[in-house]
């Protein structure tokens, strides 16, 4: 289908992604909701708030996605372009109707994340595509793996920039892969399953301890 019929049957498509847009109105709605019962005196970090949002979703939903897992797993997760998405539109249509006064304190999940990279012994990063996930993450890595889909920026520069900035440690190991990230990463995590076990049997994660706007971080 052309994306012309798509849109003449309201189906909204992201990349080869297709949803419902009567659903994804309707997402964006329950969002705006959510945010509304927030504490609206003080702004949230888009890490905390995805968090809340996960345990809000765990409750309800039927099966896990993202923000579930990672609050069943203690994981934290970070949105910098969170403004370029569905959930910043559901809060500003809420907040449109005077329904809430919700903010969000990106500066917070820069200080999060470089707590995280400061108090880890070892740490690394897996780019899936670039943008601005792209720069947030790489803060000082010492490591990076960037998995780019065909046709886009030639990453090499990418890395080369990094190292200009800071984002990537001076020496620092880098591989790129010129690839789908959905075929590319299976093969990937495959791999490490295969040839790594012993070491990721012996490794220990680091533990986060979400208490309201911090984030507390235990490495073994």
């Amino acid at each position: 289908m052309t994306d012309a019929e798509l849109e003449s049957a309201q189906i909204n498509r992201m990349w080869d992604l297709l949803a419902s847009e009567e659903e994804y109105h309707e997402a964006e709605e329950w969002v705006g909701g959510f945010a509304s019962q927030l504490d609206q005196t003080r702004p949230y970090s888009t890490r905390e708030f995805l968090h809340l949002l996960g345990r809000e979703l765990a409750e309800i939903a039927s099966e896990d996605g993202v923000l579930t897992a990672a609050y069943k797993s203690r994981v934290p997760v970070f949105c910098p372009g969170i403004s370029d998405s569905g959930i910043a539109v559901g809060i500003a249509g809420s907040r449109f109707e005077k329904k809430n006064n919700f903010q969000f304190d990106v500066v917070q999940d820069v200080l999060d994340m470089t707590q995280i990279a400061l108090r880890a012994r070892v740490s690394g990063v897996i780019n899936l595509g670039g943008g601005i996930a792209k720069s947030f993450l790489r803060q000082t890595e010492m490591s990076a793996v960037h998995i780019f889909k065909p046709g886009g920026r030639s990453t090499a520069v990418a890395f080369d920039e990094s190292l200009v900035y800071g984002k990537l440690g001076r020496g620092a190991l880098t591989a790129y892969v010129n690839c789908d990230a959905t075929i590319a990463l299976p093969i990937i995590i495959t791999a490490l399953s295969q040839t790594a076990a012993k070491y990721m049997k012996g490794r220990r994660r680091p533990n986060f301890t979400f208490m309201g706007r911090e984030l507390m971080i235990e490495v073994p």
